[in-house]
């Protein structure tokens, strides 16, 4: 019995010493306690988002929106393509066109928030993807 307590001894201060931790709760660093902030939220803005790609042909897009969680996904949209969308609280605008046939065309992208352009972005040739994206700051 004395045995098997000196060996659970040995093994509890092994595993101790392997992961880095004290043997006594009492010997652990003190933690700092969480303060409130001192800087206050600002709100987020209410805006109306607008997306645009350019050009000709066909291309699958993924844009935000903010009144949704997820990323909204349109597949095989005919050039020029345009959505407007109503007015919400917006932190972040993202876009993104891929061609769904191999071309040397450009797909121009932009973000507009209350009709202002925030980003742009393309890409020329093949499938390959324009997109942009920006954090759209608090009024």
């Amino acid at each position: 019995m004395v045995g098997t307590a000196v060996v659970l001894a040995a093994i509890t201060t092994a595993v101790v010493w392997v992961y880095g931790r004290p043997a006594t709760p009492e010997a652990e660093a003190p933690r700092p306690s969480a303060s409130p902030s001192t800087t206050p939220s600002r709100a987020l803005r209410v805006a109306a988002v607008t997306y645009e790609v350019s050009g000709e042909g066909r291309v699958d897009i993924w844009y935000t929106d903010p009144a949704r969680t997820e990323t909204t996904t349109l597949l095989n949209q005919q050039l020029p393509w345009r959505v407007e969308l109503a007015p919400h609280a917006v932190s972040f605008v993202q876009i993104t066109a891929r061609r769904t046939k191999y071309s040397h065309d450009g797909q121009p992208v932009r973000a507009l928030v209350d009709g202002v352009e925030v980003c742009n972005g393309t890409n020329v040739g093949g499938y390959m993807k324009s997109t942009c994206s920006e954090l759209v700051p608090p009024l």
